[in-house]
């Protein structure tokens, strides 16, 4: 009987690890992007905090289905070298346009990149702000792709369905 019992509870451990991985690094939630008027489903990663020339701003990526955005408390300058979302070495995707001088845009390959990311392991993240006087240069901050798939998943149902699974 004890033979059986711990592959039991070593599965179990072992999916309540993936539970909280995924909610560590990426969640589901209704709420406002700022391009809709109305509540919409959001996948989020973890919030990460990068120093922006004067203070430590967090920065967090959202996909609503149409766009991935980086959300952030400061002023982003495009002008900048190397700006923009890398997914494990590869080519970097670059910031489309700027929402508010505080959201970087990627919406022309948005679907391309969360194939990218369901694939891969870590996205690197590159920006510059504004007011950095005089130019300094970029600032980057990590975000694990783990549990990305699952969060992806319970995204796109709550997408379909109109609530978050859980």
């Amino acid at each position: 009987m004890n033979r059986l019992v711990v592959p039991i509870v070593s599965v179990l451990l072992l999916n309540v690890y993936a539970e909280k991985v995924w909610a560590e690094n990426w969640s589901v939630r209704f709420g406002s992007d700022g391009q809709h008027e109305r509540s919409v489903c959001l996948l989020e990663s973890s919030v990460q905090r990068i120093n922006d020339g004067q203070t430590m701003t967090p920065v967090k990526l959202v996909f609503n289905g149409d766009l991935m955005m980086a959300q952030t408390k400061s002023n982003i300058d495009l002008s900048y070298q190397g700006v923009g979302i890398q997914v494990d070495g590869r080519s970097i995707h670059k910031v489309d346009s700027l929402y508010k001088k505080t959201n970087a845009i990627f919406d022309k390959k948005a679907e391309e990149m969360v194939q990218e990311f369901i694939k891969g392991k870590q996205i690197k993240l590159v920006l510059g702000f504004w007011p950095s006087w005089p130019k300094t240069q970029t600032v980057s901050s990590r975000f694990s792709l783990q549990g990305f798939t699952r969060a992806y998943r319970k995204f796109q149902y709550c997408v379909k369905h109109g609530r978050i699974k859980k």
